[in-house]
């Protein structure tokens, strides 16, 4: 083999390991962002509204009070809005769903789904655990018409001096 040769097929084999790697490294980018995001879990509006009457999860309306006052607030759901103070967002929802091992599961609730997809992630970067976005919404989303649509139950929202179910 002539010189030349070794070099282009030296450059050619070096072009390879760096795609390969490249190649690589976004595969285990790509698979570690999935289960990132797959480590939260969905429900639909149907769950979601019977695990609520159960006691087996603590159902979380986010929205705002605005929001309340036009369609209602589902019926089971603790109205907490994240619109508000951080500190006192979290508390609000330690002292529904409890700390510790006795925390029970909360499950999100916001109009389509977009607010509590992004809360999923800072909620479980604040050390809240087994998170559940009930991704239709109150609207309805992609994943579904949502619980207005669905004909599920609502609450008329109180007003400020109380928003427990």
């Amino acid at each position: 083999m002539t010189p030349k040769r070794v070099r282009k097929i030296s450059v050619i084999a070096i072009f390879a390991i760096l795609a390969a790697m490249i190649g690589l490294s976004l595969w285990a980018w790509s698979t570690q962002h999935a289960l990132i995001q797959n480590n939260h879990h969905h429900m639909s509006v149907e769950t979601a509204h019977a695990k609520a009457k159960k006691g087996s999860i603590v159902l979380v309306d986010v929205r705002r009070a605005s929001e309340w006052r036009q369609t209602g607030i589902p019926a089971g759901a603790h109205a907490i809005t994240m619109h508000q103070n951080r500190q006192n967002f979290l508390a609000q929802l330690r002292e529904v769903a409890g700390t510790g091992k006795a925390a029970r599961p909360i499950a999100l609730i916001c109009a389509r789904g977009g607010r509590t997809s992004y809360l999923m992630r800072d909620l479980a970067n604040a050390g809240f655990e087994n998170l559940i976005n009930v991704t239709e919404g109150a609207l309805g989303s992609r994943y579904g018409p949502g619980w207005l649509a669905k004909g599920l139950p609502v609450r008329t929202w109180p007003g400020p001096r109380t928003a427990r179910p």
